[in-house]
């Protein structure tokens, strides 16, 4: 093949130059350019015939980005393979979008340059350029066979399973007789709000097996191998021969195969590790079990190695406070937002240091949906006007929460918009005073606000409207406004980093020690307390 590297760097263009004239002498550089504007008028030269360009993405005039978008266009034949360094995962991103086949992770090592070549001068058809790296062929070409067999193993498909396990055994000669097996799961952890796009997501796992490739396997083929699933996942298969049993030494390998991930990305990803199992048939247990450490993330947290028996040490059982549900629930009939919110967060602080097992977490909080189900019955609402009917779709977006951060956002989300959805029915069936007084405290909670102040606005004596408060919003009117008062300055403690005698003014109190001491007896801790242990949960 005809190739052109492009790199600002003289030592790396030389050295690309010397390894691949060694590595195979039907490959001839053509040409080595410092940047972009030199390689791209290269290739558009009349009798260029170039095959491949391997390019830097950073690189003056011209970077590697703008080059690949400009030779898909004009040269949609010329395979492209771009280089980066450290932390530069999203130009990688990028350039596999605009139509790069495949990256090489710097410095680069020779065996990967040659398995990269390898599979661009065996690919039966030409890469599509047309969609981006989201509609081609899968650039590991070979390894579709490779993921076939194993995927078989691991999902006890029997039609494959024979050849399969033959195929590990030639291939790497183990057999399960001399050998034990291990299989460790490598899973993005998703923000809640910004999911990864299909595209990147495949990308990313791309980018997840090609570093564990060449940080566990690369040096030593005999100690194990990757393999994707259908929807990406990557797995990666251990082999350890029978009396050398090396689980503390995998744990540190994957240890540092996750320092590695997080020193070129920003996501987080954690690694779920299962037992040592001794048999071929089993190997769908071995998936079990990564899947079982993974689902352990919610209450263990993320960004680290979870083994599996060490989530087998979470609690199978939660003693809750007798009142811990009943404040949620009621606070959710009630429709007041604000104290479905504070009441949650404690309720979730509770579960999250419970530490229990996964599926008594979701079983706890499908629990606590239900109740608040039978809590709207019993007041004359049907569950169904406020959201709450499809049970398996609600059980199946709990369970796709991938840690404690996506799955209290699911549960704070779904009740919060019961709860408002229950206060706009309530308001319509409220008396305009009713409404209207509600609307001026919500507008002036910050001020020194009366309740003659309000009933005046409203048109009525004081003690009427006392009265028709409690019955109409079931709290009495100094405590709604107290709890507006307090939701809004929690909100400011989270959210700002302003001091709290700024916020009490802001609030509605005169002094700071006032407003301390309401904020205590109502939350349950100072103000300062709250936003340091705000924060620290956070930080889980």
């Amino acid at each position: 093949m005809n190739i052109v590297i492009a790199d600002d760097e003289k030592l790396i263009l030389q050295g690309m130059a010397f390894i691949i004239t060694q590595m195979n002498a039907n490959d001839r550089i053509v040409a080595q350019c410092y940047d972009g504007e030199e390689a791209l008028a290269f290739c558009l030269q009349e009798g260029a015939n170039v095959d491949v360009l391997i390019t830097d993405v950073c690189m003056p005039n011209k970077d590697g980005l703008d080059l690949i978008t400009e030779l898909a266009r004009a040269c949609p034949h010329i395979q492209t393979i771009v280089m980066s360094g450290f932390g530069e995962f999203d130009y990688v991103r990028r350039a596999m979008r605009e139509g790069a086949i495949d990256y090489l992770l710097k410095p680069v090592i020779k065996n990967e340059l040659q398995a990269v070549l390898d599979r661009i001068r065996n690919q039966e058809s030409p890469v599509s350029r047309a969609g981006g790296y989201d509609k081609r062929e899968s650039p590991l070409g070979p390894s579709v066979y490779h993921d076939n067999l194993l995927n078989a193993l691991f999902h006890n498909n029997p039609g494959m399973a024979p050849d399969a396990r033959a195929y590990l055994e030639n291939r790497y000669g183990i057999s399960e007789h001399q050998y034990v097996f291990l299989a460790a799961g490598v899973s993005i952890d998703e923000i809640p709000g910004s999911p990864f796009q299909q595209a990147d997501r495949m990308l990313f796992q791309y980018f997840i097996r090609k570093m564990a490739e060449e940080a566990l396997f690369l040096l030593q083929p005999e100690g194990g191998t990757v393999w994707q699933g259908q929807d990406g996942f990557v797995v990666l298969l251990f082999f350890v021969k029978k009396g050398n049993e090396r689980a503390s030494d995998i744990s540190a390998s994957l240890d540092h195969l996750l320092a590695l991930l997080a020193s070129h990305v920003q996501y987080p990803v954690t690694i779920g590790l299962s037992s040592a199992l001794d048999k071929f048939s089993l190997f769908p247990e071995l998936l079990g079990q990564v899947q079982a450490s993974l689902r352990a993330r919610l209450t263990m947290g993320t960004g680290k190695v979870i083994r599996y028996e060490d989530s087998l040490n979470l609690l199978n059982q939660w003693s809750v406070k007798q009142d811990s549900f009943h404040k949620v629930v009621m606070a959710t009939v009630l429709g007041d937002v604000e104290i479905v919110e504070k009441e949650l967060y404690v309720l979730l602080a509770d579960l999250y240091k419970a530490t229990v097992h996964p599926e008594v977490l979701l079983d706890m909080i499908l629990r606590l949906f239900l109740r608040v189900e039978d809590a709207l019955e019993a007041k004359g609402i049907r569950p169904s006007d406020v959201g709450l009917s499809d049970w398996g779709k609600l059980q199946r977006d709990l369970e796709k929460c991938p840690t404690w951060v996506a799955l209290e956002s699911e549960v704070m989300s779904r009740l919060t918009e019961w709860a408002g959805l229950i206060q706009e029915k309530q308001l319509e069936v409220k008396p305009t005073f009713i409404t209207d007084a509600v609307n001026y405290i919500h507008i002036h909670y910050a001020s020194d606000l009366t309740l003659a102040e309000v009933a005046d606005v409203v048109g009525l004596y004081p003690t009427y409207l006392s009265e028709q408060f409690k019955v109409r919003m079931g709290v009495k009117f100094i405590d709604y406004v107290i709890n507006i008062r307090m939701e809004k300055a929690k909100k400011l403690l989270r959210e700002t980093n302003k001091p709290s005698f700024e916020i009490c003014e802001k609030v509605g109190y005169a002094t700071p020690a006032h407003f301390t001491k309401v904020f205590k007896n109502k939350v349950g801790c100072t103000p300062v307390e709250y936003r340091e242990g705000w924060r620290e949960l956070r930080k889980l």
